[in-house]
């Protein structure tokens, strides 16, 4: 396999056709929350890089990319999707059979346009599980990722005067340092060495990056030649977890913390000549290259409070601290206050700030009359005011998968993926190991928003987190109960099983699982129809609160109070009568039996 070295030398289904229609309900800002726990912050020794993947329409596949031998001179192609007037990372993101046969052509796909070919060295890259973006290749190292505010950008290589830009883009430079590192190390250096080489665009982003025993968090965002880049890496310390939403977290470097810092040599000259840092002391990397929060005030800092609160609630940290740099803010990692488990991190990725001032299931207006977290956004309505937002929880509606990757020193690594939203998902298990057997998982493998499939894990959890909001709380409780049934099945039978067919097993069990959720909301359809709980023989109504019934002007009805006492006063007086007319009809039928 490739070394850093070498690097820096150099699903069967049946399915329904959607009507083509306007897509301007499709939020197409990439809001990511990416999160990093070290090896000795865990319960069983694992490292975790992990990330929801938001925003839309985007190519949610899981696809794996086999190992690829490069000779003398050979180059690697660098995509982007160039499907014209659709966001950048929709399906589908490459159209290339010779990156991995998943990616072949499909009906009248056209082949991906390369924006640059790049060098590589000479040998055998790693094998890697992809989707938006780079997850984890079969030496461990796993990626997770958040776009974040800069204040450079360029455009792909090509688009910019005289044909200038930019080669790589985030998706594809996880995927280099993917393909090229064994090592969470490795993969930072050789990311950046390419998006310095060959340059980065767009704005800022941020990768977390996690072998066996090192946990990473990567920025980069474009220089000011918009053909190069700046980036800055700093190690999560031991035993701390960390969180990434949207912004960048990375403070104070020290120059001469090699074991704990990385970064371009351009970072200094660059800062200095916009006037982002005075020459003096420590450079502030997120004051210099980030531009803070975006959408509104505590978009980001909201999710940071949250996620390192839920790390270590005993620091009772505050939540209207925000993340603008120009004054102190959040640490940029925590010690966790317990292990932190699997269960740990699929919770905190569902989490919609329930039992806080924030808790987006308790609003009583904006939740609805079933106080559902979903609050959709970018209606033309929203523009008609100056000022306004909703929070921003961990767990959101458009969210279009998460994941859990887990590196562990002695045994196969695993990436617990759940399609679609997390609270409405399952985190289903794709084992990663050396000489990988599994290469495909066919419910994984199909993903497409214009074709429903039935035989789709994402389309499955889709309509479960569709149906949901139609009665979210009383139906969550449902889909909770069965999460934790068969997640901890899951546990179970990973805890268990050898590790010599573990990965047929796991892979079979996830498409037996798809069969499971998609029936799932068949039964909350069946169960809570028509405003009632129908089960078994037993019909129970239940309505909004009585909260809700207040706000929504239930009260208001235009009838006077005089009116609804005369009505009642008479449906009383009718009842009464109509009783015992019945009551002496039936005394006198039973005087002649």
């Amino acid at each position: 396999m490739l070394s850093l070295s070498l690097a820096l030398l150099v699903c069967s289904a049946a399915s329904v056709a959607l009507p083509e229609g306007p897509r301007e309900h499709f939020a197409t800002d990439g809001q990511c929350t990416a999160t990093a726990v070290d090896c000795a912050a865990t319960a069983d020794g694992g490292c975790i890089a992990a990330s929801t993947a938001d925003g839309g329409p985007l190519d949610f596949r899981v696809v794996y990319v086999p190992p690829k031998t490069y000779g003398p001179g050979q180059k690697r192609a660098v995509y982007i999707n160039e499907i014209p007037g659709a966001f950048a990372l929709a399906y589908p993101r490459i159209v290339d059979a010779s990156r991995a046969p998943s990616y072949a052509p499909v009906g009248d796909q056209k082949p991906s346009v390369a924006t640059g070919y790049v060098d590589m060295p000479v040998g055998t890259t790693y094998g890697y599980w992809d989707s938006s973006y780079g997850i984890m290749n079969e030496a461990g190292v796993s990626m997770g990722e958040s776009t974040c505010s800069a204040r450079m950008s360029s455009v792909p290589r090509g688009d910019g005067p005289d044909g200038k830009g930019a080669v790589f883009w985030i998706g594809e430079l996880s995927d280099i340092g993917l393909e090229l590192c064994d090592t969470a190390r490795c993969a930072v250096k050789t990311m950046g060495y390419y998006a310095e080489k060959y340059g980065y665009y767009g704005s800022g982003e941020a990768l977390v990056v996690a072998d066996g025993e090192e946990v990473w968090v990567f920025h980069v965002t474009p220089d000011d030649t918009a053909e190069s880049a700046v980036w800055a890496a700093q190690r999560v310390p031991k035993g701390h977890a960390t969180i990434v939403p949207n912004t960048f977290i990375i403070r104070y470097i020290d120059p001469a913390d090699g074991d704990n810092f990385l970064y371009s040599d351009n970072m200094y000259d660059i800062a200095l000549r916009y006037g982002w840092w005075d020459g003096s002391g420590l450079l502030d990397f997120a004051y210099a290259f980030g531009a803070g929060e975006q959408g509104h005030p505590y978009v980001s800092g909201r999710r940071i409070w949250r996620g390192l609160s839920l790390f270590a609630p005993s620091l009772n940290l505050d939540p209207t601290l925000g993340v603008e740099w120009e004054h102190p803010t959040y640490p940029f990692s925590v010690k966790p206050d317990v292990p932190i488990t699997i269960d740990f991190m699929r919770r905190l990725y569902r989490d919609h700030m329930e039992g806080t001032p924030y808790d987006l299931t308790n609003h009583v207006v904006a939740g609805g009359p079933f106080k559902t977290p979903v609050r959709y956004p970018g209606g033309r309505a929203e523009a008609t005011f100056q000022h306004g937002a909703w929070e921003r929880a961990i767990s959101e509606e458009h969210s279009y998968y998460g994941f859990i990757a887990v590196t562990y020193k002695d045994k196969y690594n695993v990436v617990y993926f759940a399609p679609s939203s997390p609270h409405g998902s399952l985190f289903v298990p794709i084992i990663v190991k050396p000489n990988q057997t599994v290469k495909s998982i066919p419910c994984l493998e199909y993903a497409w928003q214009g074709e429903v499939n039935t035989s789709s894990l994402w389309w499955a959890a889709e309509t479960v987190t569709n149906v949901m909001d139609l009665k979210y709380m009383y139906m969550i409780n449902d889909v909770r109960k069965a999460q934790f049934e068969i997640e901890h099945k899951i546990d179970v039978m990973m805890a268990t099983e050898s590790s010599d067919d573990i990965e047929e097993k796991m892979a079979d069990y996830d498409n037996s699982i798809q069969r499971e959720w998609m029936n799932m909301h068949y039964t909350l359809l069946g169960k809570y129809q028509n405003g009632y709980t129908n089960w078994g023989y037993s019909t129970a109504g239940y309505g909004p609160s009585t909260e809700w019934l207040r706000a929504a002007g239930f009260q208001d009805f235009q009838a006077t109070p005089e009116q609804f006492a005369a009505l009642r006063k008479r449906y009383e007086e009718t009842q009464k009568q109509a009783d015992a007319i019945r009551d002496a009809a039936l005394g006198a039928r039973t005087q002649e039996l």
